[in-house]
């Protein structure tokens, strides 16, 4: 079905409609899969899913900053001390 927001979509029976939208994320266009959960008595898109969306869109260029900011926090946090060299002074160079 194409939706005027979604564009090209399938649906999958009692679950949700099915698409894709190309965004640019990291310097490259990224193939994304979107997913519009329907409730089992509907097999409507709702004007709530089309309005979310379109605010994602709108956002976009700030929302995908946060993501790659989010990221890179949670490596600095989680990660950088999990890998590299035992000696703590080449850990340092590192």
């Amino acid at each position: 079905m194409l939706d005027a927001t979604f564009g090209e979509v399938e649906y999958e029976e009692g679950y949700a409609y099915i698409g894709h939208k190309d965004l640019l994320f990291g310097g490259k266009e990224q193939s994304v899969e979107i997913l519009i959960m329907c409730d089992d008595d509907e097999e409507e898109i709702s004007q709530f899913h089309r309005d979310a969306f379109e605010a994602l869109l709108h956002g976009w260029d700030e929302i995908k900053h946060k993501i790659a900011d989010a990221i890179l926090d949670y490596y600095n946090s989680e990660e950088k001390g999990s890998y590299g060299p035992d000696d703590e002074e080449e850990f340092k160079s590192w």
